[in-house]
């Protein structure tokens, strides 16, 4: 029987706790190079590729200013963060395995590349339970564009209107709106805005409460069968 629908996830922020560790590597950064307006800028690029991110650090601080502020991000991360698998959200191992187990194809689709998604996914032992893995490095234009929750669907061999894209930043709401999927926000470092909240179909605080919305669609389309 077909399943009833696809799921996309983004990694950072969704299945993976690794923007408040990029908040707390950014914070490092900005006190040992004294770059007070920060937070502002990163906030303005949660969700975004590398590129992006580089791009408006050297906006903000010249390219030379830029380079030296990435690079004490990395200094910081390999000195408190690259000891072992990156956390876990609430609710991944939970969600993930519930709808593997009800045969839903499910996609990864992020902005990092796809070598460091599969090397992180693989860490925490959770790339079994994707069928397909999409990579920012593998698509021309980054979120909020819809290109890559496009190739996901297309990977999936889904039309958009049948995949849910767990987004936990505009940027990816925005993106898997404009690729005419369904969003579903799981807020991370990011509280929605009126316009988020109007672009997503639902809210839920931890993928505990996603997977329990889940577990209602797939028992409705088995009874409605």
């Amino acid at each position: 029987m077909r399943a009833p629908f696809a799921v996309i996830f983004d990694m950072d922020g969704v299945l993976l706790d690794t923007e408040n560790i990029a908040k707390q590597c950014w914070k490092a950064a900005a006190e040992k190079t004294g770059w007070t307006g920060w937070e502002e800028t990163y906030l303005s690029v949660v969700g975004n590729s590398m590129d992006v991110q580089q791009a408006a650090m050297n906006q903000a601080l010249g390219e030379e200013g830029g380079t030296r502020f990435r690079e004490v991000i990395r200094e910081h991360f390999r000195s408190g963060f690259n000891s072992g698998p990156l956390p876990v959200k609430t609710g991944a191992r939970e969600v993930l395995s519930y709808l593997h187990g009800q045969g839903i194809p499910l996609a990864v689709a992020s902005s990092t590349i796809e070598e460091i998604v599969r090397r992180n996914l693989t860490d925490t032992d959770l790339l079994r339970y994707f069928d397909k893995v999409i990579g920012g490095d593998q698509i021309r234009h980054g979120k909020p564009a819809p290109d890559i929750f496009l190739t996901a669907a297309e990977v999936l061999d889904r039309p958009p209107e049948e995949c849910f894209v767990i987004e936990d930043s505009f940027h990816g709401i925005r993106a898997a709106h404009f690729a005419g999927c369904r969003p579903v926000m799981v807020p991370d470092v990011l509280e929605p805005t009126a316009e988020i909240a109007a672009l997503a179909e639902e809210i839920f605080p931890t993928l505990l409460e996603a997977a329990e919305y889940f577990r209602f669609l797939c028992e409705n389309s088995a009874a409605g069968n």
